[in-house]
């Protein structure tokens, strides 16, 4: 355990090292004018010698330790990543209208209905159970969330609508879950134009939704599978 967090803490600190650094460097120019200040005042032996050789070299030493750091980023910046091959349908979604998709994404906000919602699918569904009527449409409350996924591209999104008839999940942000359904794609109306639609249909006979113990694999999460509704 003791171990993990000396691991945990130095991680934190090699992300901080550039602002360590300087701080250290500032402190060390403080105490460089401090001691100038005192020495000026009581010509001291070893004042002098503590001025003209052992702060010099502190300086030069967190220097090259800054210097050596800026040069090791700008190494890791020029090292150019391989491109990352996304599927046809991260490329093009709108060709995959009305299609089955299944995707591992995380949970990166939920919506709530309103009451006003509430209480219209209640009543449509309370009245067209007396009269008899199976029709579905617009009848159900569904727990809404927007998802992303490495299978998307960068910084996309896309909403999922799970009927609460077939059970409610336990949604939380940052979640990850196995989703499937029939993809919508649906043109945005919000000031932020989104390049993907909605999901629905996230249970029997066309989908399904699974909640992931941990983040799946970075090569398990960016595949997506695609398949035709019957």
């Amino acid at each position: 355990m003791k171990l993990a967090k000396f691991f945990k803490l130095r991680s934190k600190l090699r992300g901080r090292f550039r602002l360590i650094s300087i701080w250290a460097f500032l402190i060390l120019l403080a105490i460089f004018g401090k001691i100038s200040h005192y020495c000026a005042e009581h010509q001291a032996g070893y004042c002098q010698d503590l001025v003209n050789r052992h702060l010099p070299k502190g300086f030069l030493f967190i220097l090259t330790l800054l210097a050596y750091q800026s040069f090791k980023r700008r190494q890791h910046k020029t090292v150019m990543a391989p491109s990352k091959e996304y599927s046809d349908f991260a490329k093009s979604p709108e060709k995959y209208d009305n299609h089955i998709i299944r995707i591992r994404a995380k949970i990166v906000k939920t919506l709530k209905d309103s009451a006003k919602e509430v209480i219209v699918r209640k009543s449509i569904d309370t009245y067209r159970t007396i009269v008899g009527d199976d029709d579905r449409t617009g009848r159900y409350l569904h727990q809404r969330f927007i998802i992303n996924s490495p299978a998307l591209l960068e910084n996309e999104t896309i909403i999922v609508y799970h009927n609460v008839k077939f059970g409610k999940e336990k949604l939380k942000k940052g979640k990850w879950f196995e989703i499937e359904g029939v993809y919508i794609h649906k043109e945005s109306n919000s000031k932020r134009k989104r390049k993907y639609g909605l999901i629905h249909y996230t249970h029997e006979p066309l989908g399904s939704i699974t909640r992931l113990k941990r983040k799946p694999r970075e090569e398990v999460a960016s595949s997506i599978k695609v398949s035709t509704r019957s």
